[in-house]
């Protein structure tokens, strides 16, 4: 009887851990789009802090997400015995462009300028004649974090008992801008600004699709923080000039 209740136990546990969960966050990770937009959180000053337009020219990308999110297999690592088998899968998933429902550029610039105007700044992106232009290119960005399926499988006898624990993160995301500022073609400033956002592990249900929004969501972050950045030392360089 024993032998009887032994084999399908065993069946099952070698069912477990055989299904590595890759394919399924490959499915799920790269199965929808996010969205790196936020808050603007700052509020409007009502007023024109600017006696000169600023004109600001599409911004260029140099370095970019990868075309499609890309997940690496880290570590696979299966214990299968007889009574007790366990197992733990690592990945490393980067953000790719398919996976993000905005253009970098367009994004950019759009939010730049939405936030200037916000503070009060006269910013422009039709009026390419004016006295100042401000020009950005995107020198790196990058979205990424470790995902983890670990757990075990175990027969006492009479019963079993399984676990399986699934954990996302820490994820990360990084952004550089180089921007010039120029009056009547001559740089009055030149500069880089960097940022970088991270989150705490993730788990619970819809951990792939969090774990994608999660990434996108840090991406924005940086874009924000880099758009602040920007905005406060051109600031300053035109009360000086």
């Amino acid at each position: 009887m024993a032998g009887k209740r032994i084999l399908p136990l065993i069946i099952i546990a070698c069912i477990i851990i055989s299904c590595s969960p890759y394919n399924r966050l490959k499915k799920d990770f790269l199965g929808g789009k996010a969205s790196i937009d936020y808050i603007h959180s700052t509020s409007s000053s009502g007023k024109s802090l600017q006696n000169q337009p600023i004109y600001i020219a599409q911004p260029t990308v140099s370095v970019s997400l990868p075309e499609v999110s890309e997940i690496k297999k880290v570590a696979n690592e299966v214990v299968p015995l007889l009574i007790f088998n366990q197992w733990n899968h690592q990945y490393y998933c980067t953000l790719g462009k398919k996976e993000v429902k905005e253009d970098l550029a367009s994004f950019l610039k759009a939010s730049l300028l939405e936030e200037a105007k916000r503070r009060g700044y006269q910013y422009d992106d039709k009026a390419a004649d004016q006295p100042f232009q401000l020009e950005i290119s995107i020198e790196s960005v990058k979205a990424y974090g470790p995902y983890s399926n670990s757990g075990f499988f175990a027969y006492f006898v009479f019963f079993w008992v399984s676990q399986t624990i699934e954990k996302a993160g820490p994820g990360l995301a990084e952004s550089t801008f180089h921007f010039t500022l120029k009056r009547k073609g001559e740089i009055i400033l030149e500069d880089t600004v960097v940022s970088s956002a991270s989150f705490e592990l993730l788990a619970g249900s819809q951990l792939h699709t969090a774990f994608r929004s999660n990434l996108a969501e840090l991406l924005g972050n940086t874009f924000e923080q880099n758009i602040d950045k920007i905005l406060k030392k051109v600031a300053v360089s035109l009360l000086k000039s």
